[in-house]
């Protein structure tokens, strides 16, 4: 459906490769500048890139920035989609009841919301979405996040350009970029499986004890109310267990496992 092909912004340096079947997702991150919106125009076929091929079995909806400045009225939506759908679309990204507003009327979360539901309203094949995810609040990028995953069942195949990272976790595959050069290409759980990191958190009641049996570990140690806490590195978890096992002082141990969204902010400089 969508493939990209040794592609690069640049005319020496590493290239991407990525292919997408139908209902599959493509996350472009990165620093300001990076390339992402280069990239994402040149998957939409608006430009050619420096390097390699992009090719794509359906046409390419884009939707970016500059379709803010339409004046439409988020009624049209409705007049130009199934109604149903459209209802769909509207309720979901918060739109239903500004419907009879203009865009020059509407916040810049439901301005970018208005350009998105027109969109996604027409069901497209191919959705290519440049940074309008970015001026979302939370609760309609919530709504946008319930909306693409019940596309994506459907067949949407979707490439988004933007710096909501929490969006990494619904994408089948991802793109990180920095000046203009891929520096990551492949599934999100890729990040976690090169890098795995873990916070262990062990609170306790008593100081003298517990501290006495980190001090050969990376431990931080610090006093909070109702006890004591420590952090430890990655691959302390002996420490953990040696408190949790051996001090009845030690009240609980967490570990909390990195997210994707801290992976990508870890390979980013």
């Amino acid at each position: 459906m969508l493939t990209l092909e040794h592609v690069a912004l640049a005319k020496q340096g590493s290239t991407a490769t990525v292919h997408l079947r139908p209902g599959q997702m493509l996350g472009l991150f990165g620093p300001a500048a990076s390339g992402k919106s280069q990239l994402l125009a040149a998957i939409a076929g608006r430009e050619a890139p420096p390097r390699g091929l992009v090719a794509t079995e359906r046409p390419v909806t884009y939707v970016g920035p500059r379709e803010l400045s339409r004046r439409i009225k988020v009624q049209q939506v409705l007049r130009q989609a199934e109604t149903n759908a459209a209802t769909k679309v509207l309720t979901e990204l918060r739109l239903w009841d500004s419907r009879a507003k203009s865009v020059g009327q509407l916040s810049d979360s439901q301005a970018a919301a208005l350009v998105l539901a027109e969109a996604i309203a027409m069901k497209p094949m191919v959705l290519a979405i440049d940074s309008l995810v970015d001026s979302l609040d939370p609760w309609t990028f919530t709504g946008l996040e319930r909306l693409l995953l019940e596309r994506k069942r459907t067949g949407l195949t979707t490439a988004i350009a933007c710096n909501r990272l929490e969006l990494a976790a619904l994408c089948d595959a991802m793109i990180l970029l920095d000046q203009k050069m891929p520096i990551f290409v492949g599934e999100p759980i890729d990040l976690l499986t090169d890098r795995v990191v873990s916070e262990i958190i062990v609170k306790a009641g008593k100081v003298g004890p517990v501290e006495s049996i980190v001090k050969p570990f990376r431990v931080k140690v610090r006093q909070v109310e109702g006890g004591l806490e420590l952090s430890a590195e990655e691959g302390q978890e002996l420490a953990a267990r040696l408190l949790a096992e051996g001090y009845g002082t030690v009240e609980t141990v967490f570990i909390r496992s990195e997210t994707i969204a801290q992976a990508i902010l870890a390979r980013l400089p």
